[in-house]
């Protein structure tokens, strides 16, 4: 039938597989017929019988060179890795020379540290040569309780922050604001819970920040009427320090100190609330006035009542002084009172006698 094909039989469709072995043996034999029939003999390490292909031993000899080639490589990587770590000091140093990666500030109380290098602006890896020393001491300086600030670069990588703060001496009321306020009279930032201590409140005066105790950069000058109020303030303030030095301390230890234009200078006791007015004449002559308040509370002790005011501000007359007095008894509450000296029985006056105005000659 055209375009059938034949059938092959079933035996002859596929060669018998021959075994490898009988194969190689028939190899063997025509390679020993061939070098017969060249007059030679076969070489002697072809004629052994032991010649065998082991697919098996070609893998573990395949295996044994990838494992030579891993081991290699990770000892190479070792060796890479030890090798910086050697040399990573020096390479950290090399890398840092010249920016800014270690940082020191000094002379910080109340700021920290942290506080003062995010003023600053300078970050770590800043060049040294960028740092205007200027700009980061202004920066630093706008911190509330940092009076001047100086910057330093050094080589390498150092950057030094030395801070100088602001020491409270007392703090001014007005104008529903409450300050602190320096020795030299530098009204620096607003009262916050746990600043205030025990300072003495000074009022009378408006409370103007004025935050320009270092000369750095253009300073505004001063109108007419700032300076005259600094320098009153600084009067005040100069009292103050006086009657620290003096042996009033613990006497009349300084609650308030009022300045006004008319009447001058007044101190306000924080034990018992006594008075003494010391005027404009007698405040701007520290030592005296509390000489004069001295032998005046002494006397007022001496009598055993308690001082209530005192008035020495008599510019006509400044031998003068205006007392007045009360028994210790009519105190309210008595505990000003019992911390009082006690009165001599023979001079101890009733406790309802109401008290009265008297002159007093200081001794």
């Amino acid at each position: 039938m055209i375009g059938s094909r034949k059938k092959q039989p079933v035996n002859q469709r596929r060669a018998p597989r021959v075994p490898l072995r009988e194969r190689l043996s028939n190899l063997r034999d025509h390679s020993r017929a061939w070098w017969q029939g060249l007059g030679k003999e076969r070489p002697p390490e072809a004629d052994s019988d032991e010649v065998e292909i082991d697919v098996e031993g070609d893998e573990t000899v395949d295996g044994g060179w990838w494992s030579w080639l891993i081991w290699g490589t990770a000892a190479l990587c070792l060796g890479i890795v030890g090798l910086a770590m050697l040399n990573l000091r020096d390479f950290q140093t090399r890398i840092e020379t010249g920016v800014a990666s270690k940082f020191e500030v000094t002379g910080w109380k109340r700021v920290t540290q942290p506080q003062v290098l995010a003023a600053s602006g300078v970050r770590w890896g800043t060049p040294l040569t960028a740092i205007d020393r200027d700009t980061v001491s202004r920066a630093i300086e706008k911190l509330p309780w940092v009076r001047q600030a100086e910057v330093e670069a050094e080589l390498p990588n150092k950057v030094s922050f030395r801070v100088t703060e602001y020491v409270p001496y007392a703090l001014l009321l007005g104008r529903d604001r409450l300050m602190i306020v320096d020795k030299d009279g530098f009204v620096f930032k607003e009262v916050e819970l746990g600043e205030a201590g025990d300072l003495p409140v000074i009022t009378g005066f408006s409370p103007t920040v004025s935050r320009d105790a270092h000369a750095r950069g253009p300073q505004v000058e001063p109108t007419t009427d700032q300076t005259a109020e600094r320098r009153r303030l600084r009067t005040v303030l100069r009292l103050i320090e006086a009657h620290g030095q003096s042996n009033l301390v613990e006497r009349f230890p300084l609650s308030e100190v009022h300045w006004d234009p008319v009447l001058g200078i007044t101190l306000v006791s924080a034990r018992d609330g006594a008075e003494l007015r010391l005027g404009l004449a007698l405040g701007n002559d520290p030592n005296r006035a509390l000489a004069v308040a001295g032998r005046v509370l002494a006397q007022a002790d001496k009598s055993g009542e308690w001082l209530r005011y005192a008035l020495l501000d008599d510019e006509l007359r400044p031998d003068r002084v205006v007392v007045r007095t009360q028994p210790p008894g009519s105190l309210a509450g008595g505990a000003a009172a019992a911390a009082l000296p006690k009165a001599p029985t023979a001079d101890k006056k009733d406790a309802d006698q109401p008290a009265e105005d008297g002159d007093m000659q200081p001794d």
